[in-house]
């Protein structure tokens, strides 16, 4: 049995554990003030992290719609979009 495997599987489960606290605990911020675009910029990020790219992008697109010009959001649409598929396509 290899130990260090075990070690690391047990980490990356109280991560996905606590992963899933932090969007909860997000998701009621967000429904109580569903402008505040600091909540769904953070819960956004989260969800990438834990490999949910079309709900993030979701998010994304919300804080962009309260936060027209907000940079970190309008790149992670883009990523969010390409991970699942969707590229933005060009004017010309």
């Amino acid at each position: 049995m290899n130990i260090g495997t075990t070690a690391e599987s047990d980490h990356r489960s109280e991560l996905a554990t606590s992963g899933i606290k932090r969007v909860t605990l997000l998701r009621t911020r967000e429904t109580d003030c569903p402008t505040d675009t600091l909540t769904r910029r953070t819960l956004a990020s989260l969800l990438e992290e834990l490999g949910q790219p079309e709900e993030a992008l979701c998010h994304w697109n919300a804080a962009l719609a309260c936060e027209p010009g907000c940079l970190k959001a309008q790149s992670r649409v883009v990523r969010c979009r390409e991970r699942i598929g969707q590229p933005l396509q060009s004017a010309l």
